[in-house]
């Protein structure tokens, strides 16, 4: 299903920009974090259109995403 989260472009890949009310990652995905990977796929170079359309195409089945929130080191 949808995951109710906005996506943006960065310099370092795709951020969470805003939580949409009732996404079922409320609590679990924060404004900020970069995703790093969709399904163990690296996203840094990707746009957040991009990503969106990946996510959105896979929308019935399980996605993993990989988030790193600001200030982590990886």
């Amino acid at each position: 299903g949808k995951l109710g989260i906005i996506v943006d472009t960065s310099t370092e890949g795709p951020v969470v920009h805003g939580i949409k009310d009732g996404s079922p990652l409320v609590g679990n995905v924060f404004i900020g974090d970069l995703i790093v990977a969709v399904d163990d796929e690296d996203t840094s170079d990707w746009s957040a259109h991009y990503l969106t359309k990946l996510v959105a195409r896979k929308s019935g089945s399980v996605r993993k995403l990989t988030l790193c929130s600001p200030g982590v080191l990886l």
